[in-house]
């Protein structure tokens, strides 16, 4: 979830979006994102990626959404899961 998070994140810089609202359905990355508490998580480099990115565009909102709302981004991390 965290690796479709930060791609879907710098596709949207790249095509030049400037205020974004990233949605994912894990709790736990969402919490890391909004709070800084990632350091010592499994995934705490991917969200330190997740947040310089984030850095280049004027306001990002981070929300937590079921999964049933997020099939896109499902699939998107699936598909990085098998990628890696």
């Amino acid at each position: 979830e965290a690796l479709a998070a930060r791609r879907g994140l710098e596709l949207a810089v790249e095509t030049g979006f400037r205020n974004i609202v990233l949605e994912s359905d894990s709790q736990i990355l969402i919490t890391a994102l909004r709070e800084g508490s990632y350091s010592l998580s499994s995934f705490g480099h991917i969200v330190q990626d997740i947040k310089f990115i984030a850095s280049y565009v004027s306001s990002i909102n981070y929300t937590h959404v079921r999964r049933q709302c997020n099939a896109l981004a499902h699939s998107l991390a699936r598909r990085a899961k098998l990628a890696s």
